[in-house]
């Protein structure tokens, strides 16, 4: 399993205190990679801040970073490894646009999100042409919320549908769950809260290492 840092958590502080964060992740991951143990990075896009998304930008060609666009269109995708959507939006007319052009964006890979509470019916011909799909286990917008075990019964369903598509989990994810996700073959894991407070007490490659071991 891979495991993808969500910066989330930080996006509302001071830019310096996001900088040494990032680094922080960028290190580790350069560490765990002589031992084929992926860590990316996750950015949740929802607030149009062009100064915030050009640093998270500034790094694309020191880590892998995914980007999930919520509810502001991207300044740019150049440089991120993948792009995400959640459903609602891709079916409504403010992005048919961004769907028409969907094959120079998914030069990369092109994911969809999956809310806490939506189902895949009438989704299924977007989840075949995806690289990947996102399954919240909390509601997106908001860190710190308890993951909901029920939502993990979407793996199977998506897994059904696209038996090659990669299935990230994004949501409460933590040492006490992630079981859950690598018994159901969950290809990355998303942290962001459980990382956030691994890093504030100083026990940041302790805590990732956790997740990727147990």
């Amino acid at each position: 399993m891979q495991i993808s840092v969500s910066i989330e958590p930080f996006l509302s502080g001071e830019k310096a205190q996001l900088r040494k964060y990032i680094e922080k992740i960028i290190s580790l991951s350069k560490k765990l990679s002589q031992d084929d143990c992926q860590v990316s990075l996750h950015f949740d896009y929802f607030k149009y801040n062009l100064d915030v998304f050009q640093l998270v930008q500034s790094y694309t060609k020191q880590i892998q970073i995914d980007l999930h666009l919520m509810s502001e269109p991207a300044p740019s995708v150049d440089g991120f490894r993948s792009v995400s959507f959640d459903v609602i939006d891709v079916k409504s007319k403010k992005n048919k646009l961004l769907m028409a052009n969907l094959e120079s964006i998914s030069d990369n890979q092109f994911g969809l999100v999956l809310d806490l509470g939506y189902q895949i019916e009438g989704y299924e011909d977007l989840i075949r042409k995806a690289s990947y799909v996102i399954i919240m286990t909390v509601k997106c917008g908001r860190s710190g919320q308890v993951f909901e075990e029920s939502a993990m019964n979407l793996v199977a369903e998506v897994r059904a549908i696209n038996p090659q598509i990669k299935i990230i989990v994004d949501g409460g994810v933590n040492e006490n769950n992630i079981f859950l996700l690598k018994k159901a073959g969950v290809n990355v894991a998303v942290v962001g809260n459980y990382a956030k407070k691994c890093y504030e007490n100083d026990k940041f490659e302790i805590g990732i290492n956790r997740l990727l071991r147990d």
